[in-house]
């Protein structure tokens, strides 16, 4: 595998997989489409919240009103 186009921390990557069995290189695969899956997550809801942060903040308005009111309780953490 030509790995001349990839930047230094890819190829570093790619190194360390290559050093490890299959079902580890899998194993990681896996985490990093986690990982991959969940940013992508996060940037749509910045990107959501960035074009109409009013269905957000009407939500943080409405749980503090019932808080406020005695609706809420404690969460077991």
């Amino acid at each position: 595998m030509k790995t001349a186009n990839y930047s230094k921390e890819t190829r570093t990557v790619i190194e360390i997989l290559e050093g490890l069995p299959a079902a580890k290189r899998k194993h990681l695969l896996e985490k990093i489409l986690d990982l991959n899956l969940e940013q992508e997550s996060e940037n749509n809801w910045d990107n959501l919240l960035e074009s109409s942060p009013d269905p957000m903040i009407k939500m943080a308005k409405n749980a503090l009103r019932n808080h406020k009111g005695g609706h809420s309780k404690p969460t077991k953490i």
